[in-house]
């Protein structure tokens, strides 16, 4: 009562490369060194960007509050006027960082 138990299938070519591809997808990926290299690059090249809107877009923001209060388009006096002025030194200082 020798019983052989075992199930022998042959894939093609086809099949086998198909059979690949949907056990790829499951498999966790590894990264190359070249992916990774590109990776760290681009991070490196676009960490800044973030900072540098915000400070742009602030000190825009912030001159142009100064230059209105300057030319008394908000509020009216001296002192609103000063206070424009140097709103206006301080954003354009930031602007230009």
């Amino acid at each position: 009562m020798n019983q052989d138990t075992t199930f022998i299938y042959n894939y093609s070519a086809k099949e086998n490369k198909e059979i690949q591809e949907i056990r790829s997808k499951y498999l966790p990926r590894e990264e190359s060194k070249m992916e990774e290299l590109k990776r760290l690059d681009y991070t490196v090249q676009n960490s800044g960007m973030i900072e540098s809107l915000c400070a742009g877009i602030g000190g825009a923001l912030v001159f142009g509050l100064g230059l209105c209060l300057a030319m008394q388009v908000i509020g009216s006096g001296v002192l609103t006027m000063v206070l424009g002025v140097l709103l206006g030194i301080i954003g354009n200082a930031v602007y230009q960082l």
